[in-house]
């Protein structure tokens, strides 16, 4: 969570459809992620590479759905979050 704090105060994700984050030791193509998301837009999404949760190798999650996880990141701190991933 405290990642995406600092997503949110840069700023430069809205100037983008998606925000990617990516493990210091991940690949990431992005011709072929650009591929994968680019049919994804007509719904509040967010990509999950690990069990369908936010702690994978790499994220993706669209620009409408981070604002508004902003808009509600009280109530998903408010979750046991802290042993559910590194992020």
């Amino acid at each position: 969570m405290n990642m995406w704090e600092a997503v949110r105060w840069d700023l430069r994700y809205k100037c983008c459809d998606w925000t990617v984050k990516a493990d210091p030791d991940a690949v990431l193509l992005p011709d072929r992620m650009r591929g994968a998301l680019s049919n994804k837009m007509t719904w509040l999404n967010f990509i999950a590479t690990c069990h369908q949760t936010l702690y994978g190798a790499v994220e993706a999650i669209q620009t409408k759905a981070l604002e508004r996880y902003y808009g509600n990141e009280a109530q998903c701190r408010n979750m046991p979050w802290q042993s559910w991933g590194e992020d």
